[in-house]
């Protein structure tokens, strides 16, 4: 291992439930779903949402959207496991990394495109009740409301075609259930759908199968290992090989959606993330390395976070993932949280109103992240918001509270000045939160290397 790589300590783990000893069919199976994984996201770099996932594929922000393959990734995972309770006295130790985010998709595709903006001849409108009793559901790329033309059925949003007048714009797609039974259909989900269709779809490949010891059809590896792989994925390649987390396997997978809530993408968060947290058996400073750390890579939308941004897109720190950054994850999202505070600056590179002042410059040579056709874009949502025109700051207000908190103060200050003690400690915590509910003897650990 390289000298610069933090050293990984051993995944800790928690009791659940065992599970049968992986087949060495199903080990040979997972390597060739993380060479998929890994080659996928080779690059670290942005697709035009809900297109489908390309090689190496570089595609910068446009003024319609982003999707961040890896930073979805990270997202699936932490939704999945995020769902943990350890206390018994709230019915755990239950839910957890089971791959449960997943239910209610089972194929791909899943889902269909069959969500309805003009119900019986009416316009759906936010007060409009939908057959099955659940509320419309706006926030959609056309912004209008939808309803599920059918009562057993609840609204995700999903991904469109490749082609046509709007092409990556998100849609609302109907599965079956209701956001009871399927976690896609929750606000804290919006828009994981197309990574977990991607994701189902290659966990049901024929060469990413395994052969069945009792000599039936061909078995899928376990969505929870999938899931959890994923975002391990996502952190190796965005951090260029310097985290190293375990891949793991042996988790079983749900069959049904777990009941435990997230907090919503509105609201105050920090506290209703911390109490997630605790519930898990987990403190305020694993809560900041997992979450803060994890805003490394990716951004928010004004689709999905209407109350924190005017812009298609704004990203949580000075170097996302498909932009000018040689290393996405990265610890410059705790300098641009704790930015001004015990002597951390976030840095030139945000400076990109004075980057991005030539139209006729390759992007890219200027240091800019945002392509020229968005530039417009950025400027209008900028001036709607009464300033005057500009691109987006970097950075999220959950994560500045965090370094002026006075509990958590130190240890963002501490990442933001030392990166290799934030790599080693996100790894390590990571691989405990992908356990969280297994012996160690459930768990097998593969080499990442």
């Amino acid at each position: 291992m390289p000298k610069d790589h933090p050293i990984v300590p051993a995944p800790t783990t928690r009791k659940l439930q065992a599970c049968s000893p992986v087949s060495a069919g199903y080990l040979a199976a997972f390597r060739r779903m993380i060479v998929e994984l890994e080659s996928t996201i080779a690059d670290c770099q942005v697709s035009i949402e809900g297109m489908n996932y390309a090689n190496n594929t570089r595609i910068i922000v446009n003024s319609d959207g982003v999707f961040h393959p890896a930073a979805s990734w990270l997202r699936a995972f932490f939704h999945d496991a995020g769902t943990f309770i350890k206390k018994p006295s709230q019915g755990g130790p239950k839910d957890g990394p089971n791959g449960s985010l997943g239910v209610g998709c089972p194929r791909n595709p899943c889902g269909t495109q069959t969500a309805v903006s003009v119900l019986n001849g009416v316009n759906v409108t936010a007060a409009t009740t939908c057959p099955n009793g659940a509320p419309s559901v706006s926030g959609f790329s056309d912004g209008k409301t939808y309803c599920c033309p059918n009562a057993d059925e609840c609204i995700a949003h999903g991904q469109s075609s490749n082609s046509g007048s709007t092409p990556g714009r998100t849609v609302p797609v109907c599965l079956k259930g209701s956001a009871a039974t399927v976690e896609l259909c929750r606000r804290e989900n919006d828009n994981l759908h197309p990574t977990i269709q991607f994701l189902r779809g290659r966990q049901q490949r024929a060469d990413l199968t395994f052969p069945d010891p009792a000599g039936g059809p061909n078995k899928t590896l376990s969505f929870a290992d999938i899931l959890v792989a994923a975002g391990v994925a996502a952190v190796k390649q965005c951090s260029k090989g310097r985290v190293i987390i375990p891949y793991t396997v042996g988790r079983p997978e749900a069959t049904v959606a777990d009941d435990t809530l997230l907090p919503s993408p509105q609201g105050v968060i920090e506290q209703k993330h911390f109490e997630i947290f605790q519930n898990m058996g987990l403190n305020k400073n694993d809560m900041i390395t997992l979450v803060t750390g994890s805003h490394s890579i990716g951004g928010f939308r004004t689709f999905s976070s209407p109350d924190l941004t005017h812009c298609p897109f704004t990203p949580f720190d000075c170097s996302p993932a498909g932009q000018t950054s040689d290393v996405p994850f990265d610890n410059n999202v705790f300098k641009v949280a704790c930015d001004g505070i015990r002597g951390i600056s976030k840095g030139a590179s945000c400076d990109w109103n004075d980057k991005c002042t030539d139209p006729t410059k390759n992007e890219t040579a200027q240091g800019c992240p945002f392509e020229s056709r968005a530039r417009a874009g950025f400027q209008r949502c900028s001036a709607a918001a009464g300033t005057p025109p500009s691109y987006p700051k970097p950075g999220l207000s959950s994560d500045r509270s965090w370094c002026e908190h006075p509990p958590t103060q130190g240890r963002m200050v501490k990442y933001a000045e030392d990166q290799d003690f934030f790599y080693a400690q996100y790894a390590s915590l990571y691989s405990n939160l992908a356990n969280l509910g297994f012996k160690n003897s459930d768990i097998t650990t593969l080499s990442n290397e």
